[in-house]
């Protein structure tokens, strides 16, 4: 019986809006303080797209998979399916992973999101893996994107502390064993909400490896 293969990280990056937006912004509009929110939370700050500036969930993505290739020295081309995990998409139809497929690809791959909220880029890699692992795939391109801003209640102390804008991304080679440890990473505080973007490349048998 072949041994399964497994996956590794190939590279990591990330994208953020320009605009800061600091907890005494939030408490000039809510009942709230800088004080407050850093002891329950640990969150100093958060970042807010702009729409007028061209920052959306796809570009944010798009962004944030460019750094992953260049670490990965792949490129956009090399991949074989591109997945999106995103409670905030691009539009209701077509998927995200197709406005970035557009936007960095000059092939057809396949490309679709996944929509489990915060678990989603966990979902997202489980599926990448699994692609590899049966041989039909070489490389996915795994992103989780959120702009959490365009949904959020501004109003709500509750919640409006919490979410933030932004891009994280993440290039994956293969391994014999695939772990989860190293998906479930906790962004800074600083970095609330960041986007995610792992490259996923299936592993050499270990002959290859030994050569």
């Amino acid at each position: 019986m072949n041994k399964p293969l497994g996956v590794r990280i190939a590279g990591t990056g990330h994208a953020l809006p320009k605009r800061v937006v600091t907890n005494a912004e939030i408490a000039a509009r809510v009942e709230t303080s800088d004080e407050w929110i850093r002891e329950r939370t640990g969150i100093r700050e958060r970042r807010f797209a702009s729409r007028q500036a061209g920052e959306t969930t796809a570009s944010l993505a798009c962004d944030a998979a460019r750094m992953a290739l260049t670490e990965a020295n792949l490129t956009a081309n090399d991949m074989d399916a591109i997945i999106v995990a995103t409670i905030t998409p691009e539009a209701i139809l077509p998927s995200t992973a197709c406005f970035v497929q557009q936007a960095l690809c000059t092939k057809p791959v396949a490309a679709f999101d996944l929509v489990a909220a915060c678990s989603g880029f966990v979902y997202s890699l489980v599926n990448g893996s699994m692609m590899l692992q049966n041989g039909h795939f070489k490389n996915v391109l795994i992103i989780g994107a959120e702009v959490m801003s365009l949904i959020s209640d501004q109003e709500d102390r509750s919640t409006c502390i919490l979410f933030g804008d932004g891009a994280g991304r993440r290039s994956c080679r293969p391994r014999p064993i695939l772990t989860a440890r190293p998906f479930c990473t906790i962004q800074s505080a600083r970095k609330a909400a960041a986007i995610r973007c792992c490259l996923f490349r299936r592993a050499a048998p270990a002959s290859a490896r030994r050569t």
